[in-house]
């Protein structure tokens, strides 16, 4: 199976990379926040959150739902800063 990256809604997208646990997958999500970062988009005004999720017993809903929750606690961490840019947390 191949990746795949759809859009969810709104400015939310979702990656699947079957195949791959859930820390490999925090690297991949680091490394794209870090390349949307360091593209100085909209003058350097746009940046990347992200929540992520694994599961094995393919459950969509359930890894939405923890992949939700990942993302919101990421916003949460972020907004709480004055380093807007810190994804490592």
């Amino acid at each position: 199976m191949a990746d795949d990256c759809f859009r969810i809604g709104g400015d939310e997208f979702a990656i699947l990379m079957p195949g791959t646990d859930e820390g490999e997958a925090r690297i991949a999500a680091t490394r794209i926040s870090e390349e949307i970062r360091d593209a100085a988009l909209g003058e350097g005004g746009i940046g990347a959150s992200f929540g992520v999720a694994a599961s094995f017993d393919r459950d969509g809903e359930g890894l939405m739902a923890r992949a939700d929750s990942d993302l919101l606690a990421a916003k949460d961490r972020l907004y709480s800063r004055s380093d807007t840019w810190d994804q490592s947390t």
